[in-house]
């Protein structure tokens, strides 16, 4: 059940004002809208992770399959986003040690998930380059 950490990454991103949809479309999890649908199309493409607070690593929250990435797939989603114009944001759902594993996950114990935002984004070396050289100051 990936409910809980859906759920906390959906309301930390309403918390911050952004309108979250679903993000299937773009193969993530959610997709969020400065207004929303009507207004603005999605700036980006979000990516749930959960993250067992101890340890750091990515972890299996309550028997759900979290998706694994590899450079590949990695390269992949930022190509489509890259194409949409959207961004990929890794959203990293911290979840305390004692939840990972018991039943007794309700919403009062959603207060103790902590999440991190992390924008991930494509190096294109031509464009460096564009921009190194347009940073080379003339003495003329």
């Amino acid at each position: 059940m990936r409910f809980p950490v859906t759920y906390c990454a959906y309301h930390h991103f309403r918390s911050k004002g952004w309108v979250p949809r679903d993000g299937i479309r773009y193969g993530g999890d959610l997709v969020l809208y400065r207004k929303g649908p009507p207004y603005y199309h999605a700036s980006y493409i979000v990516i749930i992770v959960s993250v067992d607070a101890e340890t750091l690593q990515e972890t299996v929250f309550r028997e759900a399959k979290n998706r694994t990435f590899s450079w590949p797939t990695m390269s992949g989603q930022l190509r489509l986003a890259t194409s949409v114009s959207k961004e990929v944001m890794l959203c990293h759902v911290v979840v305390p040690t004692k939840y990972l594993k018991s039943d007794s996950c309700d919403v009062s114990c959603l207060n103790n998930f902590q999440v991190k935002e992390t924008i991930v984004s494509r190096w294109i070396s031509t464009k460096e380059r564009e921009k190194e050289l347009l940073d080379i100051d003339c003495d003329f």
